[in-house]
C-alpha cells in the first residue's frame, strides 16, 4: 500500500521531520537498544496494534509491517499473536535485509519467527521467543524455558 509520509509537525522544525505510519492503528518498533532499521536503512520494522484501550488477550492479532523509505509503502508481512504493548512483537533485522525475527504463538507455546521477506515461503520457526540478534557475532538469541 502506497501513501504519503506527511509532515510530523505544521510548524517549521530546523530539519525535515515525517511521521512515516499510516494513520491506520496504533505502531511500535520495540526496546530503544534495537534498531528498526535495515542493515541497508531502506525498510523500517514495526509491530501494528489493532487497539491500544484494553490488555491484549490471547486470540488478538497484531501485523508485522515493513515500510520502504524508497517506495513510500508499508507491507504487512506476517499476522502474530505474540506481542503486548511494551514490546511489540520484538521485531528485529537479522545481518541482511533478506530476514526478520519475531515472536509469534503456535500451539499456545511462545516460538520466534524468522521471515524471508521477500518469499511468501512458510517461516521458519524455533521454540522460545527471540531476544536478540546481535550483529557483531551474527547470532541470534532465543530464550528457553525448562
Amino acid at each position: 500500500m502506497g501513501y504519503d509520509f506527511r509532515a510530523y509537525r505544521e510548524t517549521a522544525t530546523l530539519c525535515p521531520v515525517y511521521a512515516i505510519t499510516p494513520d491506520d492503528g496504533y505502531y511500535l518498533h520495540t526496546f530503544y537498544d534495537v534498531c528498526p532499521w535495515s542493515p541497508s536503512q531502506r525498510y523500517l520494522a514495526c509491530t501494528r496494534f489493532p487497539f491500544q484501550d484494553r490488555e491484549p488477550n490471547h486470540r488478538d492479532e497484531a501485523q508485522i509491517c515493513l515500510i520502504d523509505m524508497k517506495d513510500r509503502s508499508l507491507t504487512e508481512v506476517y499476522s502474530t499473536t505474540g506481542w503486548g504493548f511494551q514490546l511489540g512483537s520484538n521485531v528485529q533485522w537479522g545481518g541482511t535485509d533478506r530476514y526478520l525475527y519475531f515472536n509469534d504463538k503456535v500451539d499456545n507455546e511462545g516460538v520466534c519467527v524468522r521471515r524471508w521477506i521477500s518469499r511468501p515461503a512458510r517461516p521458519s520457526r524455533w521454540p522460545g521467543p527471540c531476544t536478540t540478534w546481535h550483529r557483531t557475532t551474527r547470532r541470534l538469541s532465543v530464550s528457553r524455558w525448562t
